[in-house]
C-alpha cells in the first residue's frame, strides 16, 4: 500500500514539486506542514527572492487555500524591492499524488503600498508530490 502525506487523515498536505506559471514559468519545492504552515524555495534564486512562508487551510473536500509571502530584490543591485503575497486554491487528485489550482499575487514596494497590476491575474498551478525513492541498481 502507498503512503500519501497529503491532508486527509493524518492532516498532512505533503511535500510537493509545483510548476507555478507566475512569472515565465518558474518552478517551486514547497512543504505542507502537519502545522498548517507552508515553506517553499523556487527556482529563480537567492539574488531575487527569499524563500517563502506562509499557512495553509481546508476549505472543503479535495481543495485547499494557501497563502505564502516572499521578499523580492533586485538581481542587480541586491536592493529591497519589497513582498510578493500569493494565494493559492488547490484541488488535490483523488490519487494524492498531484494537485492543481490557480493563484493571484500581490506585489507591494519596499514601503508596503500595493502595486498596480496586483489582485488582476489568475495563473495556474500544477504539482505532483515527491515521494520516496529508492536507490537504482548500479553496476
Amino acid at each position: 500500500m502507498r503512503r500519501t502525506a497529503w491532508l486527509s487523515r493524518n492532516k498532512r498536505f505533503g511535500l510537493h514539486h509545483a510548476q507555478l506559471r507566475w512569472h515565465r514559468g518558474s518552478f517551486v519545492s514547497a512543504s505542507y506542514t502537519g502545522g498548517h504552515n507552508v515553506i517553499e524555495i523556487a527556482n529563480g534564486g537567492a539574488t531575487v527572492r527569499s524563500p517563502s512562508h506562509g499557512a495553509w487551510e481546508k476549505i472543503g473536500g479535495r481543495k485547499y487555500g494557501s497563502t505564502v509571502i516572499f521578499f523580492r530584490y533586485d538581481p542587480v543591485s541586491g536592493a529591497y524591492l519589497g513582498t510578493l503575497k500569493i494565494r493559492h486554491e488547490l484541488e488535490v487528485a483523488e490519487d494524492g499524488q498531484s494537485f492543481t489550482g490557480v493563484a493571484i499575487g500581490e506585489l507591494r514596494d519596499a514601503n508596503g503600498n500595493l502595486l498596480p497590476g496586483s489582485n488582476t491575474r489568475k495563473d495556474t498551478v500544477t504539482a505532483e508530490r515527491i515521494d520516496v525513492e529508492p536507490l537504482p541498481d548500479l553496476p
